[in-house]
């Protein structure tokens, strides 16, 4: 699929809208998309299924599951347009609502529609009932032997998706429309990430907003997908504690001593931004069928120390997709994966080859 909620650096975009939010009246936002403010002062805003919660400090969901940059800067643009019309009733292709810069980009419908035909072709009634799970209603104007699905995306955002199965006589056909006044709502760009991110999760392409990842296998992977990961603040402790037992040298292990060395204080050991990058990885969203099970890697590098204090998330990236000749069973994905701090400053880089088992019904 076509990462569009690359728009930008999602973490970067992310601060620079919460500094937005700082001096907003919130209220104003909320009467502006007629939404509801909690006790707490805080904006409800229902998407996918869950409520997220919007405030001066930023994007928070109410049942405490980790909330991505990349859905939190695209509600964030959602009040901040704050626009009080109503839905046109008539559905259009987004192509009709991109600006001319969106209208010959690499962003297509073919895009998004390929991974729903490919998730839910003769599973009709999985699609529905995942349809219903958040919040989708049958309705709106289709041709003979498809389903039309109704999704309120956002309040006033409104998607019809219309599925066509498999028969014998033509391949499974999907068709994503727009209500031709979504782009009032929320400007373009903002809009195709949340019809990807809609896509994903319709598709359970992304755990990053459900928490309920199923494995990946190898034909659910394609080259360009992207997965994140939650943050792991790094203390002197740890720090310390690690280097004790797996890399003991001074600028590891004692401040003072640190002082003097070509770091200028005390950093962790980079194989401790290593193993902390393994764990972030198997909590994360890749999820590839039988474990990160590692083959090689490619390429390894560590671009700054980690200091105390900092906050490590990572960013995976699908490079390349391919089957073993040898092993029916089994495929090799190449992921470069890069660890990054609190700035979005890139602290560790590596490519590694991973097997990946392939799906029962392939293989």
């Amino acid at each position: 699929m076509t990462d569009v909620s690359g728009f930008g650096g999602h973490g970067k975009i992310y601060e620079d809208l919460v500094k937005r939010l700082e001096d907003a009246d919130i209220a104003t936002l909320a009467r502006h998309v007629n939404l509801p403010i909690n006790t707490a002062g805080e904006i409800e805003v229902p998407f996918l299924g869950a409520t997220y919660l919007i405030s001066n400090t930023g994007v928070r969901r109410v049942d405490r599951r980790r909330c991505s940059d990349v859905t939190a800067s695209a509600l964030i643009h959602y009040v901040l347009t704050g626009c009080r019309n109503l839905p046109a009733g008539i559905f259009v292709p987004l192509a009709e609502l991109a600006g001319p810069l969106f209208r010959n980009s690499s962003f297509s419908h073919s895009a998004l529609e390929g991974p729903i035909i490919k998730r839910f072709q003769g599973r009709i009634q999985e699609l529905l009932s995942i349809a219903v799970s958040i919040g989708g209603h049958e309705g709106g104007i289709s041709g003979s032997g498809s389903v039309s699905v109704i999704f309120d995306v956002l309040p006033n955002v409104l998607l019809q998706l219309i599925f066509y199965d498999k028969d014998d006589e033509f391949p499974a056909r999907a068709t994503l429309l727009l209500d031709a006044h979504a782009t009032k709502f929320i400007d373009f760009e903002a809009l195709a990430v949340l019809i990807s991110i809609f896509v994903q999760f319709l598709t359970n392409q992304a755990a990053m907003e459900t928490g309920d990842m199923k494995e990946r296998y190898l034909e659910d992977f394609e080259a360009g997908q992207t997965f994140q990961s939650e943050r792991i603040r790094i203390d002197v402790d740890r720090i310390k504690s690690f280097a004790a037992e797996f890399d003991p040298q001074p600028f590891h292990l004692d401040e003072r001593a640190a002082t003097d060395t070509i770091f200028r204080g005390l950093v962790a050991s980079g194989w401790h931004t290593a193993a902390i990058t393994m764990k972030l990885l198997v909590e994360g969203d890749l999820k590839p069928a039988g474990g990160i099970v590692g083959a090689s890697f490619d390429e390894f590098r560590w671009l700054q120390p980690v200091r105390p204090g900092d906050e490590l998330r990572v960013e995976s990236e699908v490079l390349a997709v391919r089957a073993s000749t040898s092993r029916p069973d089994q495929g090799v994905i190449k992921v470069r994966t890069t660890t990054l701090n609190q700035n979005n400053e890139a602290v560790q880089v590596l490519v590694g080859n991973l097997i990946v088992l392939r799906s029962p019904v392939s293989s």
